[in-house]
């Protein structure tokens, strides 16, 4: 039997069971029924885990609905004698928990489990679970234009209307791939691992997910660790915010090599120049045939923009922007014709962004702060497009600040232009029993894990029980 079998077969066993047995509305209660599975991670790394499928109805909101949505649940055995509360993680980014610790968190995973067990899950919509919400990257942008906020814009209206109608034909229900359903999830779980409370950790939209729970069941948590804040009022990234992130990395390159390029003024003598008049570059590929990009400002401020959350892409920079202020377009051109050509939005991140919606002061913010910011409204955030998903926004209390005396890790990097030291800083007023983390020279995804061993070490203090004291600081190399 190969790997994949194994993992698969208590999937695949849990679900009959569960439809043979229950209705939608009783499998919430349904504890949970695992079977053993081999792991893998990369690097050839394995370890032995138990697997299960929770079973949640489609949409809560809808009284009556028989509309069900699987969930691949996968738990690490705690080696603790005495275990704690589990400890669930809650993936930003494609949803998929599972896929996260088949990555380098792998080792966070294995070093958690010293408190109690250690459980992820694929959201509702992502990976695993069942049904998928997911159209493919659409189509392929025209790099033959420079591309403008308005016409990006009604490119990822134009998808979202397609998209979402080829999933309702498919029998999904739009409505129910949100942060309130999400949040009842993770409810659904604790009860069907029938334990009084957990610990939650979550990054980026995880994050927000952990918030969020803690603002509806705090009593059901004993500690959260939130890294790469986005708090529920926080779903939109600042223009300002992502000046400062690069205006950091900038002075960070230049402390550690005073004789390279400017990476501010280079970018804004390319912004200027392009903003005058778009370039044609020809960009030769590996198919061997010539394809002319057109580059206009917009177009180098989304690109800068894209990069913002990896540091070791953000350090190339420097270099890319140096070039183009010379005259040497190239790199640039090259960079757009293969983001085009990846396609132009996730269907589950979107869905998920639009139902929640952001503040309306925030966007009024975000407005005016693009208008002299250097990347201007290249902030990846386009919610004109959510009008082709045609869903309702979930209500006001999905975007207010949450208020909890819990116990709470917030864990932010200084080169995030994703979800920026601000965040946590801001979140933090609301929070009595908060601690802010700051890894300076770190940026999204896996440093604000991984970036020290610190990290880890003050996360287990916290689920531990510890006193972590006042806000405090660690510190990793610029690449």
């Amino acid at each position: 039997m190969t790997t994949l079998q194994r993992e698969l077969r208590p999937f695949v066993s849990s679900v009959a069971i569960l439809l043979l047995s229950a209705s939608p509305a009783a499998a919430q209660s349904e504890r949970l029924s695992f079977g053993p599975a081999v792991f893998s991670a990369e690097g050839d790394r394995t370890t032995d885990v138990d697997t299960a499928t929770l079973l949640v109805p489609a949409n809560r909101a809808v009284p009556g609905s028989r509309g069900v949505v699987t969930i691949p649940i996968v738990r690490f055995r705690s080696t603790a004698g005495q275990p704690g509360a589990p400890i669930v993680y809650l993936s930003g980014g494609t949803g998929s928990g599972i896929a996260a610790a088949r990555g380098p968190r792998f080792a966070m995973f294995l070093a958690l489990r010293e408190l109690g067990d250690v459980i992820t899950f694929d959201l509702r919509g992502a990976g695993r679970s069942t049904p998928r919400v997911d159209c493919g990257a659409g189509p392929a942008l025209d790099v033959t234009q420079p591309i403008g906020y308005d016409s990006l814009a009604g490119a990822l209206n134009r998808y979202a209307t397609r998209c979402a109608d080829s999933l309702r034909r498919a029998g999904v229900d739009l409505a129910g791939h949100n942060v309130r359903e999400v949040v009842e999830d993770v409810e659904s779980l604790r009860r069907a691992l029938n334990v009084p409370r957990i610990r939650l950790v979550g990054i980026s939209t995880g994050s927000q997910l952990a918030l969020e729970y803690l603002r509806r069941h705090g009593s059901r948590v004993d500690a959260v660790v939130a890294a790469g804040v986005q708090a529920p009022d926080q779903n939109m990234h600042m223009p300002a915010d992502q000046e400062a992130v690069v205006r950091a990395l900038a002075a960070g390159l230049r402390a550690r090599d005073t004789a390279s390029a400017d990476l501010i003024a280079s970018l804004r003598s390319v912004l200027d120049t392009l903003g005058a008049e778009p370039r044609v570059v020809a960009v030769a590929t590996p198919r061997g045939d010539t394809v002319r990009v057109s580059l206009g400002a917009f177009d180098v401020q989304l690109l800068v923009s894209a990069t913002l959350g990896d540091r070791r892409q953000m350090s190339m920079m420097a270099g890319l922007a140096g070039q183009a202020a010379r005259g040497n377009f190239g790199p640039f051109a090259m960079m757009k014709l293969g983001a085009a050509r990846q396609g132009i939005t996730s269907a589950f991140e979107a869905l998920m962004d639009c139902q929640t919606g952001a503040p309306v002061e925030r966007a009024r913010l975000a407005a005016t702060q693009s208008r002299t910011a250097l990347l201007g409204r290249a902030t990846l955030d386009f919610p004109e497009a959510c009008a082709g998903w045609g869903v309702a926004p979930l209500d006001g209390s999905y975007r207010e600040p949450v208020r909890s005396t819990g116990r709470v890790l917030l864990i932010s990097g200084t080169l995030d232009g994703r979800t920026p030291p601000r965040n946590a800083d801001d979140a933090l007023a609301h929070l009595r029993n908060g601690v802010h983390l700051v890894v300076t020279g770190a940026s999204h995804g896996d440093d604000l894990f991984l970036g020290s061993p610190e990290i880890v070490a003050t996360m287990l203090r916290l689920f531990r029980g510890d006193s972590l004291g006042s806000s405090r600081r660690i510190e990793i190399a610029i690449p």
